[in-house]
């Protein structure tokens, strides 16, 4: 959602002509004027960012800064959730971020004002200005969760000062990265095992950190988790014993991509309650689509009576797209699960590293 505020004829007029332009994208978009001349859609400004500062939305302010900056700072309370919000002037020469430039996309958006308008962005982030990665918005563009923020601030300081970091990724999932742009002259990538710990780094990972408190980590979604269960199982029960391998595994529930099975469970409340308390999207094949996986399963005669197919809970993560087992099959009181580790797609464009 845009969502545009003006205070002068000459800014209503700019703003509706920005608006037709983001909705021919597809974007919804709304114009709200702060004054009362420019006709019934006025608004007092203090109600119309009220309205519309929430997480994900962005704000155009058409006019002064000092005005834009006075309406939001009640609402301000945290970059990691708080919305982009963009100020430029009404004669389109200017568009300048002021709030959540990297996580927000006030950045992009200014950007992309500049491109339908021909305004001048006027970007003040102190990673984009000296051409470096800007850890914040890589992990937004990645789908991941930065488990630190204040560890990320530190590290974007000591990226400014040293121009080159190391990514480190566990061996066991090494081999799942794939890189499908670029990549930025000053990053370098490392196993666990062979990273030079004297070195600034980053560890992408789905694993929970030992050394927390000390290295950003950026926790990708990547891991599918592949279940079964009897018919009818207490879903407190089968909440307890996933989370409970998990916590063996030290994996990250924000790393979880999906909860995978055979489409006979499709009903089974004990997943659909899992999935909606984490937010996870449920992914169902058919006994036929899992028997054609190949690899080496634990087999049981018993399942493949009641299912049609051998194992359900290792065919499943690879169904799902898994690249690795991270656990094979594990049983527990007519509960089963395997954890694969999916590829770990990175991508650097234009808008987490600026070219020279």
């Amino acid at each position: 959602m845009i969502a545009i505020i003006c205070f002068t004829d000459k800014g209503k007029s700019l703003a509706e002509n920005i608006a037709e332009k983001y909705c021919a994208l597809g974007f919804e978009c709304s114009v709200d004027s702060a004054k009362k001349s420019l006709g019934k859609s006025y608004i007092k400004t203090e109600d119309l960012v009220s309205k519309n500062f929430k997480s994900g939305n962005f704000l155009l302010f058409i006019g002064a800064c000092g005005i834009a900056v006075r309406a939001i700072a009640a609402f301000v309370k945290d970059k990691t959730s708080d919305p982009a919000v963009v100020v430029m002037d009404e004669g389109a020469n200017f568009a300048i971020p002021i709030l959540s430039g990297h996580l927000g996309g006030a950045n992009d958006f200014a950007r992309k004002l500049s491109e339908l308008t021909g305004a001048q962005p006027v970007i003040t982030t102190a990673t984009d200005v000296n051409n470096l990665l800007s850890v914040d918005s890589f992990a937004k563009e990645n789908s991941m969760k930065i488990s630190d923020m204040l560890l990320a601030k530190k590290f974007s300081a000591k990226l400014l000062k040293e121009k080159k970091c190391t990514f480190i990724l566990p061996d066991e999932i090494f081999d799942c990265l794939r890189i499908d742009t670029f990549i930025p002259k000053e990053i370098a990538f490392a196993k666990t095992s062979e990273a030079d710990k004297s070195m600034l780094s980053v560890i992408v990972s789905p694993f929970k950190n030992l050394e927390e408190g000390k290295v950003l980590r950026l926790i990708p979604r990547c891991i599918g988790l592949g279940v079964g269960c009897r018919k009818g199982k207490n879903p407190s029960e089968f909440k307890d014993f996933i989370l409970r391998e998990l916590n063996k595994l030290s994996i990250e529930i924000d790393s979880i991509a999906a909860l995978c099975s055979i489409d006979l469970k499709r009903d089974e409340e004990a997943l659909i309650s899992f999935s909606k308390d984490y937010d996870l999207p449920l992914k169902f094949f058919s006994a036929e689509e899992l028997s054609s996986v190949k690899g080496e399963f634990s087999p049981s005669a018993f399942v493949k009576d009641v299912t049609g197919v051998d194992n359900v809970c290792e065919r499943s993560i690879f169904a799902c797209g898994a690249k690795k087992m991270i656990l094979g099959k594990c049983k527990f009181d007519g509960m089963t699960l395997a954890v694969g580790c999916t590829e770990i797609p990175l991508h650097f464009s234009s808008r987490t590293v600026r070219d020279e």
